[in-house]
């Protein structure tokens, strides 16, 4: 869990990063929701939502994550009928990014004490091989086979791409089913495929001459840099090409 908040963003653009040298002067409506639903009585909120949504012409939807409470279970039955649930917003047009609730936690007793990083498996194979966007004119990529859950499409002449970072440190903490280091691995090579996932997002987005980049992630990027990192000031990244450096830092995480 990282925000207890619920919101459905309809509005114009909150564009979190910009390329340089470039405005947005138009504006556009698309739906922004996660951390929904939470529970049984969520799922109606979401139902109610839904028929809101589709009343109007959105293009398309975002959950960022968070299908499920972190507490609840895990069991296929029930990440089955959450991909249902999130997906029936707008069929056929919704992109979804995971939470740490929706696998890092699933390790919890209360949530069935499952081994996460088999969770995870799980969570790509019901969210991300079926019902997925197809539109030819979206441009639409993902980063498969190992991290189909990153996406990136174009629209209104903008670059959106989904990056999956999700709490509990990118599931660096908390780490009781899955072998330590196999887990804490598999967290540096989702590191590194959300850096090179971005930099493709900002290359094509530069190729193309588009307005803006859209960077959607579950948690905060701060919770969600190297140790080593901790408790010093934000500083560009190293390792990356030119086009990311410009716009992507690691900040210490003050609380």
């Amino acid at each position: 869990m990282v925000s207890r908040r619920h919101a459905i963003l309809t509005a114009s653009l909150v564009l979190l990063l910009f390329l340089a040298n470039k405005s947005v002067a138009e504006s556009m409506q698309f739906v922004v929701l996660g951390d929904i639903p939470y529970g049984e009585h969520q799922l109606f909120r979401l139902a109610a939502i839904g028929e809101e949504v589709r009343k109007h012409e959105f293009p398309f939807a975002i959950h960022y994550g968070d299908v499920k409470a972190g507490s609840s279970s895990c069991d296929d039955a029930l990440l089955s009928g959450r991909r249902e649930a999130i997906y029936d917003l707008l069929q056929g047009r919704v992109f979804f990014t995971p939470g740490d609730n929706d696998w890092t936690d699933c390790d919890r007793e209360s949530a069935g004490g499952f081994d996460e990083l088999e969770r995870l498996e799980a969570i790509r194979s019901i969210f991300f091989t079926s019902g997925l966007p197809s539109e030819p004119e979206w441009r639409i990529a993902r980063q498969a086979p190992d991290h189909p859950e990153n996406a990136r499409w174009e629209y209104g002449g903008l670059q959106f791409v989904t990056l999956h970072i999700v709490g509990t440190d990118n599931g660096r903490r908390d780490i009781s089913r899955s072998d330590i280091q196999t887990a804490l691995n598999a967290v540096d090579a989702r590191d590194q495929a959300n850096l090179a996932w971005l930099d493709a997002a900002f290359d094509e987005a530069h190729q193309r001459s588009l307005r803006g980049l859209v960077v959607v992630v579950h948690a905060d990027p701060g919770e969600s840099v190297y140790r080593q990192h901790r408790n010093q000031p934000c500083t560009r990244s190293t390792g990356l090409s030119k086009s990311s450096a410009r716009s992507v830092k690691r900040c210490t995480n003050v609380r």
